[in-house]
């Protein structure tokens, strides 16, 4: 299995977002993929300000290969 986790709450503005970041679970979710056996190095997490297009076009391949790959 190979997990992309994606997290940006951070609005372009101050103020702009209607989340709250102080009950995030995207960390939790991210350790809970570790401890169900999800190798790290299978996980592609980005969060906040790392979830910009700029970085994650970027990320995808060098990511890819680490995947594991899906048998028909």
């Amino acid at each position: 299995m190979a997990v992309i986790c994606l997290a940006r709450f951070a609005g372009e503005k101050e103020g702009a977002t209607s989340f709250s970041t102080a009950d995030r679970l995207d960390d939790p979710f991210v350790e809970l993929m570790i401890e169900r056996g999800v190798p790290e190095e299978q996980i592609l997490y980005l969060k906040d300000d790392e979830a910009s297009m700029e970085n994650i076009r970027p990320s995808f391949p060098s990511f890819w290969p680490k995947a594991p790959k899906v048998k028909p």
